[in-house]
């Protein structure tokens, strides 16, 4: 290579020669008279166009008085030259057992390199140095995870002048150098622990950015949900108004055409009576009247009067159980009722579609049973439970039979209410009381009778609320409501 200097400068005058100081003395003998160079010294380096930058390190007396090495912070490789350099038998691109090759480095090291003070004054050099690879420039590439057992090598490695005169070298660093080697090997140590430790550091703040991030996204999806949430809860109140008002219209209509029948009959009874009145007074007037005709006119009044009483009483008493239970529906303060009573007025608002469907109701209540409680939430859930009997339990035109059954103990009001309709199976029987559970959605049913039903039970009662059925068998469920004691 030094030989063909001359050749090179001729090819490519602009060409600049890397030396170290030890060896520029030397190119005017190979005839270069005019060159241009660049000293490598101590923390040198060469930037390229590029940008890559190659650190130079001086590596004196190692093969020869002027031989430096060079460091590519890009790759993180050290281009070693003869140092680690090999000659060998087998050739493998990367060494795989190190051990081994040490025995070809020393056929390459013990009488090229200078000493050991020179073997070990390069590695004190590469100590600032992270290097991944060593590239010698005979046999082998040292991977990184030999790159420790290379520089221990040459570290320890007896040559050159400790062989030749061994009485005054002794072959190996005495104590006081191999102190000084033990401390450099320490500070090497907690360079590469503060070097971890700042990528752990690092890892952990990068960690800990991501969480905070991960911690942010879920508080907004938080809010997002609880926001979904709550106006899922809204429209959900919103459907159990609208199901209540249905129920309350149904219970209007129900109450309407049981109205219309006996103030029907009270029309029609006073216009009978009406024309009745208009024969008399004209004969009366003509003084056509007589004894018999009179009598008569008296008689039909009398039956008159007596179907339009009885007519309007009926209706007077529609009307007053429609009034206690709307009202009541609408504000539901706890107060005293007759339970028995107060379910006949419930039972009374259903015979206009109890007598459509051919559904009886037998109600089984000890007389005289009165309590404090909620009665607008007690005639709402009995409501429920009949239209859902009207709704779902019967074939259309068969005829049914609903079975109410109350006693009262130990503050708790306990109802059995029982169908003999088709039933349910199993699964459908385990979310009954779910909102929106339902078999009859294509006839515009909402689902939510029986969730309301368990909502008031187990939220307005305190209580319970559960229900057995078999496909074909019927439907039976047991209610279990907290109630006060009359007086209290």
């Amino acid at each position: 290579m030094a030989a063909s200097i001359t050749q090179w400068l001729q090819l490519n005058p602009g060409m600049q020669i890397i030396t170290s100081p030890r060896t520029n003395v030397l190119l005017p003998y190979y005839g270069a008279s005019n060159y241009r160079w660049h000293n490598v010294v101590d923390d040198s380096s060469f930037i390229f166009e590029s940008g890559r930058r190659i650190n130079f390190i001086e590596a004196p007396f190692l093969h020869f008085a002027g031989a430096f090495t060079s460091f590519d912070e890009s790759s993180g490789f050290l281009l070693s030259g003869d140092i680690w350099a090999a000659i060998q038998l087998e050739w493998r691109l990367i060494v795989d057992d190190f051990e081994q090759h040490a025995s070809v480095l020393d056929l390459f090291h013990l009488d090229y390199m200078g000493s050991n003070i020179a073997c070990r004054g390069y590695v004190d050099k590469l100590q600032d140095y992270t290097i991944d690879a060593i590239l010698p420039q005979h046999g082998s590439i040292i991977d990184s995870a030999n790159v420790e057992n290379a520089l221990h090598y040459l570290e320890s490695l007896v040559c050159g002048t400790d062989i030749i005169y061994p009485h005054l070298t002794n072959g190996v660093p005495d104590e006081s150098e191999s102190r000084i080697m033990e401390l450099k090997q320490q500070v090497k140590l907690l360079k590469e622990t503060s070097q971890q430790s700042d990528l752990v550091r690092k890892r952990y703040q990068d960690s800990l950015a991501t969480l905070k991030q991960k911690d942010l996204e879920l508080k907004q999806k938080k809010r997002m949900i609880e926001k979904d949430l709550e106006m899922l809860k809204k429209m959900q109140q919103e459907l159990v108004e609208k199901e209540k008002m249905a129920a309350l219209g149904t219970l209007v209509a129900g109450v309407a055409h049981e109205v219309n029948t006996p103030i029907g009959v009270a029309i029609t009874s006073i216009s009978s009576c009406g024309e009745a009145l208009k024969s008399v007074k004209k004969r009366y007037e003509e003084e056509e009247l007589s004894e018999t005709d009179m009598e008569m006119f008296l008689e039909t009044a009398a039956d008159s009067m007596r179907l339009t009483r009885s007519s309007l009483e009926q209706a007077a008493k529609l009307i007053s159980s429609f009034k206690k239970i709307s009202v009541d529906q609408n504000i539901d303060d706890m107060r005293e009722i007759d339970v028995n009573e107060y379910l006949l007025d419930i039972i009374r608002t259903f015979y206009n579609q109890l007598k459509k469907t051919k559904i009886e109701v037998d109600l089984e209540c000890p007389q005289g049973l009165i309590v404090r409680t909620y009665p607008g939430s007690l005639a709402q859930i009995l409501n429920n439970l009949l239209s859902n009997v009207i709704s779902h339990a019967y074939e259309a035109d068969e005829n049914g039979t609903v079975m109410i059954k109350l006693h009262k103990e130990d503050g708790f009001l306990y109802m059995v209410f029982t169908d003999q309709g088709r039933g349910m199976d199993g699964t459908f029987k385990e979310s009954i009381f779910q909102p929106f559970t339902t078999t009859a959605r294509s006839r515009g049913g909402s689902g939510l009778g029986l969730n309301i039903v368990y909502n008031l039970v187990t939220q307005r009662f305190g209580g319970e609320i559960s229900v057995e059925s078999e496909p074909g068998k019927g439907s039976c469920f047991y209610l279990k409501l907290a109630v006060e004691e009359q007086g209290v």
